[in-house]
């Protein structure tokens, strides 16, 4: 046990209306039912967005965007969906700007420019776009872009987690755990972890399990430990299932079971998790085809 918690304590995990009633029923004949509206496909959705963006509908101009980014509806086009996404921008569609942020920071449609991309993700946090406020606070945070300033890191988290951003809210109680740009606060880490996990964060979920583990901000409690991580690998969080394999393998808050351990460490190895790959081989058990280190 005391080796499993060595492992843990050296694993930072750091890192989608029903209408008014007629007064007189009886007086509304019912439609044809060759009359019934059929559902409307990709295609002719794009069609009309296309149509309110050419009408000066900025929100569709950015879904349009998000069509031509993705080749849904149209043939995949980065650089129209740059101008589209542009466009909505500067009209102050603010998740136009996150959305601008991105093809900056991937080079999609245009050349790679880390440091526009954190300038936009700003201006869509200053203007109430939440999401754009955490990830400039992770450019913040790895010096993409910026310069590395963890401080200005968690005020950003701290903004977008009470602006509901579930991934803020676990990237916050990371700092929070380790002490970077805040100052170190176990049992605040763990209701971080706790509202991340419970807003839909599988992150979250294997934090909150490793929290438990090693009893940071909470009574230690292996079998609590083990359901928050089986929650974290059926969210496919690679951690959550290593970390659940492992605990499966030696008995740790769950029954010792080697069939399942194996199953959960192939399941994290395959998710990315280099460290359930290792543990595979170190135990003579297969190893699957892993995803490619991110």
């Amino acid at each position: 046990m005391r080796a499993l918690l060595i492992i843990i304590a050296c694993v930072a995990v750091v890192f989608g209306c029903k209408g008014k009633k007629d007064d007189d029923t009886r007086s509304a004949a019912k439609p044809p039912p060759d009359a019934a509206a059929k559902p409307k496909t990709v295609e002719h959705i794009a069609v009309a967005l296309a149509a309110g963006c050419d009408e000066g509908n900025l929100e569709n101009c950015r879904s349009l965007g998000v069509l031509y980014a993705r080749g849904r509806g149209f043939k995949k086009d980065e650089k129209k969906a740059h101008q589209l996404f542009t466009r909505a921008c500067v009209g102050g569609v603010m998740r136009a700007c996150s959305n601008l942020a991105n093809a900056y920071l991937k080079g999609l449609g245009v050349d790679v420019d880390k440091a526009r991309a954190v300038t936009l993700y700003q201006k869509a946090c200053d203007g109430g776009h939440m999401l754009g406020c955490r990830n400039a606070g992770l450019a913040h945070l790895k010096g993409d872009g910026v310069a590395r300033d963890p401080a200005k890191a968690a005020a950003l988290f701290e903004k977008a987690c009470a602006g509901k951003v579930a991934l803020a809210c676990n990237n916050l109680g990371v700092l929070l755990r380790a002490g970077t740009g805040v100052s170190k606060d176990q049992a605040r880490a763990f209701k971080m972890f706790s509202t991340a996990c419970q807003a839909g964060d599988p992150s979250g979920c294997a934090n909150l399990g490793a929290a438990y583990l090693l009893g940071q901000g909470i009574a230690k409690s292996p079998p609590a430990a083990a359901a928050w991580l089986r929650k974290a690998c059926g969210g496919n969080d690679p951690f959550g299932c290593y970390m659940l394999g492992l605990l499966t393998a030696r008995g740790t808050g769950v029954s010792k079971d080697e069939a399942a351990a194996k199953k959960l460490l192939a399941k994290g190895c395959r998710l990315g998790d280099q460290r359930a790959c290792k543990l595979m081989l170190d135990k003579g058990w297969a190893r699957p085809k892993a995803a490619p280190a991110k």
